[in-house]
């Protein structure tokens, strides 16, 4: 197994444990991954599954040049669900803000949504991704 094989299939493992890590903690639901992401509206992580897929494919027919493709179209769904999860949070916020605005209470609104955050799962993906696109650019050896 040359340099290039074991940088696509680390890479694969390493994005492959990362659909698993939490990318999401709310107070009420918990800490959320790619996998628990998956709904009927939502289909993100139905779509980095298939993108592991493709990649083991492509790792196993060495066509490395292929990696790029699943590489960087893993690291578009990311910055989607970054920005849709970013979204979904500051909505959530407003809306609290506006439906108690006047409640003495506020300050535990503040408090309950500040507990909303992003966790590290999606470093680890990012790392993942990244690795896969330096195989499909790296020589062969």
């Amino acid at each position: 197994m040359g340099k290039q094989q074991k940088m696509a299939v680390f890479g694969l493992i390493v994005m492959f444990i990362g659909l698993f890590l939490p990318i999401v903690h709310s107070p009420n639901m918990g800490s959320l991954n790619y996998v628990d992401y998956i709904t009927e509206t939502e289909v993100s992580g139905l779509i980095m599954l298939f993108l592991l897929v493709v990649s083991l494919v492509l790792i196993i027919a060495q066509k490395y040049k292929g990696l790029l493709f699943t590489g960087m179209t893993s690291i578009g769904v990311m910055a989607f669900t970054l920005v849709q999860l970013q979204t979904l949070i500051s909505n959530a916020k407003l809306g609290i803000y506006t439906e108690i605005s006047a409640n003495p209470f506020v300050g535990l609104a503040d408090i309950y949504q500040d507990s909303f955050q992003l966790q590290w799962g999606l470093v680890v993906l990012f790392v993942g991704s990244v690795l896969l696109i330096m195989s499909a650019r790296k020589n062969n050896e």
